[in-house]
């Protein structure tokens, strides 16, 4: 009797008759498959609809489920080959739930129902709006496994989702399952991921647009994907041909080839899980921005690194532009042969660090308190027009085959120039206030041309004695450094003006940066009162 009455209530609601009360979608026997092999419509006047067994819905037949509406899994999995349309509103969402008691089961296993669409499933089509959708859906206790694409808006889901390519996910909250481990979310490639907040490992294969989300939890991403204006509380591992622009990160980012601009990316303590579990751990505290090969790295924010580096290129040529590194252990750390150019680098115990390079481009760069400003390797390296100021071993420390210093200011610092190149030229610098030395030879094999500087003073015998050269050493050769300039020379700058961040060690910078240059002018003014002569000095 109990069979019968059961086969019969199946058949009424495949037919899409309204029934009033808790629907039970039975099987023949509990645990038994449900089939829906024709187009059906749950309502919410039949709602909610309690399944005693695994539900099917057969290839060529759509479940339609109407605004209102809910459904119980009861621990039992959906598998759709054919259309699933989940269509809520704001007022009358719809609720897929999974009832079982929680309490005692194991993270490590996963007793509850899923919905599962199999590579046969009607996936989302955006041109012509059609297929498998979830809209206005909250979803709890419950995994999405996809193998086709879907379209989810609007909706919040408490539970694994994996989507195929070509899906689009947008205005959603989705947390993995917050009773168990090992949860993910992965998303397809090609796919369009908007204005959501995720929570949980996340994923994304190729080729991706993600913007305006909120991601919590450590990002991995394959190639050609674009990740822009996110706010991101751990780390992003990307592959290849990224462009990662206007984000907010908490955490790291590894990239290969890539375009990586205008972030701000600090590390701190982040908060993994959702509002029903925070578990507190510390970052990866390796380089805020690490990539190889060919990449680009511009205009971003980094700070909070401590010991660690702020930008590590490591291999391929790359362009450094316009970023802002505060209190790092080393803020640009480069090999490979490229530009590095108008970043504003503070409070970092070394500058600009390329220990192999093949030619090398630095210039307008402001590099200021720290220990070392710029140390270089390279075949042909050629440092202009930066500010290196206030360093407490050496400004600039030139080694390899040919270094090129010129019109730079370099002041401040226990030495300013602290060379093992073979060849060293040396031009058009202001080079001052250097405690110990303004040059110091370690080894070179042709004599050095430190012609036309500014050396603080017309002081020929004074000028002399801060290099260090031949006159101390055997092995070394001299420095010559006349004929010299009488005063500062006013191009030895960077030609920009940077945008000061909001972090509090920089609210003095502009102070500094203007002062050094205001004293340098100051105590020309002072010698032309007590000296005349020409812009150019010799000794005869």
């Amino acid at each position: 009797m109990n069979r019968t009455y059961c086969v019969l209530l199946l058949t009424i609601l495949v037919g899409g008759l309204s029934l009033v009360g808790v629907v039970p979608v039975c099987a023949e026997s509990s645990g038994v498959i449900i089939v829906i092999n024709s187009d059906t419509i749950w309502t919410s006047v039949d709602s909610p609809y309690n399944l005693t067994g695994p539900l099917l819905v057969e290839q060529g037949a759509t479940l339609t489920i109407d605004p209102g509406t809910t459904i119980n899994l009861n621990g039992y999995d959906v598998q759709i080959r054919g259309t699933f349309v989940a269509v809520g509103t704001s007022i009358a969402p719809i609720n897929i739930t999974e009832t079982l008691e929680t309490k005692n089961i194991s993270p490590d296993s996963n007793p509850f129902g899923r919905l599962e669409f199999t590579s046969s499933s009607n996936g989302w089509n955006k041109q012509l709006a059609s297929g498998c959708v979830f809209d206005n859906v909250f979803i709890e206790n419950v995994d999405i496994i996809s193998a086709v694409s879907l379209k989810i808006s609007n909706s919040r889901i408490r539970g694994d989702l994996t989507v195929d390519d070509y899906s689009i996910i947008s205005d959603s909250y989705i947390a993995i399952n917050n009773r168990i481990t090992n949860g993910k979310i992965t998303i397809g490639g090609s796919s369009e991921v908007t204005n959501n907040e995720l929570i949980g490992p996340i994923h994304f294969e190729n080729s991706n647009t993600i913007s305006n989300n909120a991601l919590k939890g450590s990002v991995t991403a394959g190639s050609s994907n674009t990740i822009s204006c996110n706010n991101i509380s751990s780390s992003v591992y990307a592959g290849s041909f990224c462009s990662i622009l206007n984000n907010t990160i908490k955490g790291i980012v590894e990239a290969s080839e890539s375009t990586i601009s205008n972030n701000k990316i600090s590390h701190t303590v982040s908060y993994y899980g959702d509002i029903f579990r925070k578990t507190t751990h510390i970052i990866d505290p390796g380089p805020a921005i690490k990539v190889s090969g060919t990449s680009r790295i511009s205009d971003n924010i980094i700070s909070g690194q401590e010991d660690y580096v702020g930008i590590e290129v490591n291999s391929g040529s790359f362009y450094i532009s316009a970023n802002t590194v505060t209190d790092a252990g080393t803020a640009i750390r480069a090999q490979g042969g490229g530009t590095i150019q108008e970043n504003l680098l503070v409070n970092n115990k070394n500058g600009i660090v390329v220990p192999s390079a093949g030619d090398l481009t630095i210039h307008d760069n402001i590099v200021v308190n720290g220990t070392v400003g710029i140390a270089t390797h390279g075949n042909v390296v050629i440092i202009e027009k930066n500010l290196v100021s206030n360093h407490l071993t050496t400004g600039i420390d030139a080694a390899g085959s040919s270094t090129v210093i010129r019109n730079n200011t370099i002041n401040n610092n226990t030495v300013g120039i602290r060379s093992s190149a073979s060849s060293l030229t040396v031009n058009y610098n202001n080079l001052e206030n250097n405690q110990q030395n303004s040059i110091y030879l370690e080894n070179n094999s042709d004599e050095a041309d430190a012609t036309n500087n500014w050396w603080g003073t017309t002081d020929t015998k004074q000028i002399n004695m801060s290099i260090y050269d031949g006159k101390y050493a055997f092995n070394l050769d001299k420095v010559n450094f006349v004929p010299f300039l009488t005063e500062p020379n006013p191009n030895a700058k960077p030609e920009y003006t940077p945008t000061i961040p909001e972090f509090p060690v920089l609210t003095f910078l502009p102070f500094t940066i203007i002062g050094t240059f205001v004293l340098v002018l100051y105590k020309h003014k002072i010698h032309k009162l007590t000296s005349k002569g020409s812009h150019l000095c010799a000794v005869y």
